[in-house]
């Protein structure tokens, strides 16, 4: 492995003009040299795709592609086609990295013959921070090692994308879902599958940026439904490779979250009938993951809660609008 292998960094950009400059600034900033820079044009609507272009024209490294809109998915896609590297990292167009965020995973996966290396992120809001993370000792992580992060406290990290360098090889046969969002969480478990060895960095090196517009932050719409596709996503790979106990632990986590969105649901969409439509499929979808058997280990308290909403679906929404209620008049 040598130090000149280069780096294929890509960029989906969509009408981000107010972050673009400090977010391609922070990768010509980076300590590895490397790089093949692909900003992904999605088909923006403000000045974003002119700002691309100029960054390409004082810059060997980098390269623009422009194409119309087809969502995060379709343009980290096309960067992936179109990298040169052996190795991808992907970096949202408002977000910005720490000067050494390539060469601190760059090393983290070399040490460690991994596959793909993970840091943690930092979100701000404003100002990004300046200090750099204390350098701690990178963790090695086994498959199975890397399958448990989804179940514990490292999910988060674990999950998402652009907090990661990986080898080229891992996207072979996978693409991001068109079309969805959560589209991160829906290929993690391939990724994972894909490799060996992943190397652990507890180092926050990926800033992300909490704007008030972002997907994450912004009013709740039944397109986020998408998180379940994920799940279901998961669930299927695991039970297709005869990872059953993977599998039953990802339905409960799957359960969780079909009874939160069902009450995000009641209380936050304003189109009644729509809600109820969307409802509906999140308690059929329930029961029929809740079998007979899967909940044999889970807390009493847990079990409880699910029986609950199995046989009382409302219940839990009335709940939650009693507290409500209960807050307000004190």
């Amino acid at each position: 492995m040598c130090r000149e292998e280069i780096i294929s960094v890509i960029v989906p950009v969509y009408n981000v003009e107010a972050y673009l400059a400090r977010c391609v600034d922070s990768i010509l900033e980076q300590t590895y040299p490397h790089l093949d820079v692909i900003l992904v044009d999605d088909g923006s609507k403000d000045a974003s795709g002119a700002i691309c272009d100029s960054y390409a024209a004082g810059d060997p490294r980098i390269r623009v592609i422009h194409k119309e809109n087809g969502g995060l998915s379709s343009a980290r896609n096309a960067g992936i086609d179109a990298a040169k590297g052996g190795l991808l990292a992907f970096l949202d167009s408002d977000d910005l990295w720490t000067p050494v965020f390539l060469e601190r995973l760059y090393a983290a996966l070399t040490e460690c013959g991994a596959d793909f290396a993970v840091c943690l992120f930092r979100r701000f809001r404003g100002e990004p921070p300046q200090e750099l993370p204390e350098t701690k000792k990178t963790v090695s992580l086994s498959r199975q090692e890397a399958f448990e992060c989804l179940f514990d406290g490292r999910n988060e990290n674990m999950v998402v994308a652009p907090n990661k360098l990986y080898r080229r090889t891992l996207f072979d046969r996978i693409r991001y879902p068109v079309g969805k969002l959560h589209e991160d969480e829906a290929v993690i478990h391939e990724l994972i599958g894909n490799a060996k060895t992943a190397a652990w960095v507890e180092e926050a090196h990926y800033l992300y940026r909490q704007a008030p517009d972002s997907i994450t932050t912004a009013k709740f719409s039944l397109k986020r439904l998408d998180e379940t596709y994920a799940k279901e996503q998961r669930i299927a790979y695991f039970e297709s490779r005869g990872m059953q106990d993977l599998a039953d632990r990802t339905k409960i986590v799957y359960l969780n979250n079909l009874m939160r969105l069902y009450r995000t649901v009641q209380a936050e969409v304003e189109d009644r009938a729509a809600a109820r439509e969307a409802c509906k499929k999140l308690y059929d979808r329930f029961c029929d993951t809740c079998k007979p058997g899967l909940l044999r280990d889970s807390s009493l308290y847990q079990r409880i809660w699910f029986t609950l909403f199995r046989y009382i679906p409302g219940l839990l929404s009335r709940l939650d609008h009693w507290r409500l209620g209960r807050k307000e008049n004190i």
